[in-house]
């Protein structure tokens, strides 16, 4: 339970992996958005620059060498996963603060080529970091885990953006990011701290080693470096996948991983334009969506935490899934009211505390899909494959507020959630009948 001589306990070890993820996170992405919106920059041009954020897409096809190989520009003597860790928070912050000097409407391709390899760099710092999630984890713990995790990533997620807000409003945007630049430094000194992942070891895995070095040694004129490229990625990305498939459900997971966020991404990835086009200020928007939101995400963690942990993962993916549908209706009367504080409130606390429910219960159903032999590889392929789809509805919702209107996109947004409804109920019910099976072929 303790990871430094009883010093740190694990839920605390958490709180900072998650504050690690969440710090980065925002910069290229809300904030950006207010940023490029409050410098007169349309919102179909905001949606699409969602597209920076590919390498959180794509990180599997890097997450296996951050999974085997030491990082060849951290000393050596640093341990493995902290040597990624120290590396990429080091290229984050070097990388916002380069952002701080660039101009969305006078450097806007430079701002989007920096913001991309910020990215990229996030991308690998998450894969590391996913490795001290899992040690050790137990199957009970799935939900407390997640809640942690979630908790220290709002939190790094609050700081960010009503910090940056904040500071943007007295000091410019300069002072914001270079502030938050710094906040990763200090984040990562904590982390560097904690217990190194143990490797962990299988039967598969050792199988696997063992057909990779037969083939070496059968085809000695073949171990080239390209050679060694392509055992690597067997090893750690087609064998890992392959294991994934074992599960009989494997494609019905994939489906739902698609689809479980969509209409939560696709609507709160213009909240913040319409708070602006309402009339609230950057102050409002940090006050009431930052620090008040990160309050009622905080709870709808941790309430999503109990949930789990009482009705199981797949039932809480359902239900809480539901509830944040209806209460991104919520929006609708907002706009319809227009500059009101009272809906405002009520808007961001049914939305966020939903929204943190539906997140634990996400996060532990990514937890249970890739918790073996190669935990890394397989979190960064399923979260790809998620964060794929969700940039996907991201970008296309900038174009369709401008064609549809705010009232019809929230609607739309509604209807997005319904198929992740109807196939978390059939991953529901083909366990049931593969469980009823099992039974009948024990009693026989």
């Amino acid at each position: 339970m303790y990871n430094i001589l009883g010093m740190i306990p694990r839920p605390v070890s958490m709180f900072f992996i998650g504050c690690a993820s969440g710090l980065p996170f925002l910069m290229t992405l809300t904030v950006l958005d207010v940023w490029m919106k409050s410098e007169g920059i349309s919102n179909t041009v905001i949606g699409f620059v969602t597209f920076v954020n590919i390498p959180y897409v794509l990180k599997f096809l890097w997450a296996h060498y951050i999974d085997r190989y030491k990082c060849p520009f951290i000393p050596q003597n640093i341990s493995h996963k902290k040597g990624w860790i120290l590396f990429s928070s080091i290229s984050i912050a070097i990388g916002l603060f380069v952002i701080s000097f660039l101009n969305p409407k006078d450097n806007f391709a430079m701002l989007m080529i920096v913001a991309f390899l910020v990215v990229f760099a996030t991308s690998i710092q998450n894969i590391a970091l996913y490795s001290f999630q899992v040690d050790n984890i137990k199957k009970i713990e799935y939900g407390s885990i997640a809640s942690c995790v979630i908790f220290g990533y709002r939190f790094g997620m609050v700081i960010a953006s009503s910090g940056s807000l904040f500071i943007s409003s007295y000091c410019g945007w300069q002072a914001a990011y270079t502030f938050i630049a710094c906040l990763v430094l200090v984040c990562t000194i904590v982390i560097l701290q904690l217990k190194e992942p143990s490797e962990i070891e299988s039967e598969e895995k050792t199988t696997i080693k063992r057909i990779a070095s037969n083939f070496i040694r059968r085809n000695p004129s073949k171990y080239s470096f390209i050679n060694k490229i392509k055992l690597s990625f067997f090893e750690c990305l087609v064998f890992p996948f392959k294991l994934f498939q074992k599960n009989k459900n494997w494609f019905l997971i994939i489906l739902i991983i698609i689809s479980f966020k969509a209409g939560d991404v696709f609507v709160h990835k213009m909240s913040k334009p319409l708070y602006i086009e309402l009339g609230f200020s950057l102050e409002d928007i940090a006050i009431v969506v930052s620090c008040f939101g990160f309050i009622a995400t905080v709870i709808g963690g941790f309430l999503g935490g109990i949930i789990v942990k009482n009705i199981g993962i797949k039932r809480s993916m359902l239900y809480c899934n539901i509830l944040h549908a209806f209460a991104n209706l919520m929006y609708v009367f907002l706009y319809i009211k227009g500059y009101n504080f009272t809906l405002f409130y009520t808007s961001v606390a049914l939305e966020n505390l939903s929204g943190g429910m539906m997140m634990t219960a996400f996060l532990s159903f990514i937890y249970k899909m890739s918790s073996n032999c190669y935990p890394a590889t397989q979190y960064a392929l399923l979260w790809g494959i998620h964060a794929f789809a969700a940039n996907i509805f991201r970008s296309l919702s900038g174009i369709t507020v401008d064609h549809v209107g705010w009232i019809s996109f929230y609607i739309i947004g509604f209807f997005i959630t319904v198929p992740s409804i109807i196939l978390i109920l059939r991953l529901i019910y083909n366990v049931k009948i593969q469980k009823s099976l099992q039974c009948k072929n024990i009693k026989k």
